[in-house]
């Protein structure tokens, strides 16, 4: 068993083991763990292992939404439980073509216990149907379950219950649609959506966008736009034409696809999307 003093810049471990107290310095401390060179564990932890259940951890369930293509039916949320000290960046950090969906997402979870999810409307899919937590601190954070949901719903409901059917993360409502850059790691975006960015700034886009053609490509490339749409925007002159084309049948196409465009168009010409994004401008409708 370790004890450590509450003094971080002068940290030291004392480690209880068969009668002998041995005090020893950390390899290294992080704001959530103190790694140290021991060489045996105490009869106090294996016994407790042994004898005891495991005791519940606070946990966290983290909620990101893939991107969607014009083939797709469905959208497909991807859930996962963790333990609440494994930082949200770096789970980001694998799903970067995802997008987090913020919630109050604190809960208490029994480690080697299992739980499903639960999900509204009821014809949604949910895999798989049950999981096992594991404190999982990585290197690698893939899903604890897949929600496959109607692309035209905008909102479902989601539990997470254990095995005597008792609710571990109460009922939330979560939105599909609208979600913030802020949400997913934009600095530039607190103020607007992607989808608001591309909506408000829709004339200056017409005339300014001049790499349309490159953005027309992405949206191809990623199957959110069909072949039929994408040779009307190649075949149109002029290049104003062209984006005017391409921002009506990314509007009948949905929100995730106009966010795709936001960021493509981000990429491409980033200084066009911050000035926009720093000047007044008044909202055009689609």
């Amino acid at each position: 068993m370790c004890f450590t003093e509450e003094n971080k810049d002068s940290l030291a471990v004392a480690h209880f083991t068969s009668g002998n107290v041995e005090i020893m310095n950390p390899l290294k401390v992080t704001e959530s763990h103190v790694i140290i060179d021991i060489r045996d564990l105490s009869h106090f932890g294996i016994l407790k292992r042994m004898i005891f259940p495991p005791s519940p951890v606070i946990a966290q369930v983290l909620l990101f939404l893939r991107p969607i293509t014009v083939k797709q039916s469905e959208n497909i949320l991807d859930v996962h439980l963790l333990p609440w000290n494994v930082p949200l960046s770096k789970v980001k950090d694998q799903h970067t073509e995802n997008t987090h969906i913020k919630t109050s997402s604190k809960c208490s979870l029994i480690p080697e216990s299992e739980y499903h999810l639960c999900c509204e409307p009821e014809e949604s899919t949910v895999q798989p149907a049950s999981e096992t937590f594991e404190c999982n601190y990585g290197p690698n954070y893939h899903p604890t379950f897949e929600v496959f949901v109607d692309v035209n719903k905008e909102e479902i409901v989601l539990s997470l219950l254990d095995k005597t059917e008792r609710e571990v993360w109460e009922r939330r409502r979560i939105p599909l649609t609208g979600i913030t850059s802020s949400e997913v790691g934009e600095p530039h975006a607190k103020r607007l959506t992607e989808c608001e960015f591309v909506k408000k700034h829709r004339d200056v886009l017409i005339r300014r966008v001049s790499s349309v053609m490159t953005i027309a490509d992405g949206l191809r490339t990623k199957d959110m736009i069909p072949d039929e749409i994408y040779s009307k925007v190649h075949a149109l002159e002029p290049r104003q034409e062209k984006t005017r084309l391409l921002l009506d049948a990314l509007h009948s196409r949905g929100d995730t696809v106009i966010t795709e465009f936001y960021k493509l168009l981000k990429n491409e010409e980033p200084h066009l999307v911050d000035e926009l994004m720093s000047g007044p401008s008044r909202p055009q409708q689609f």
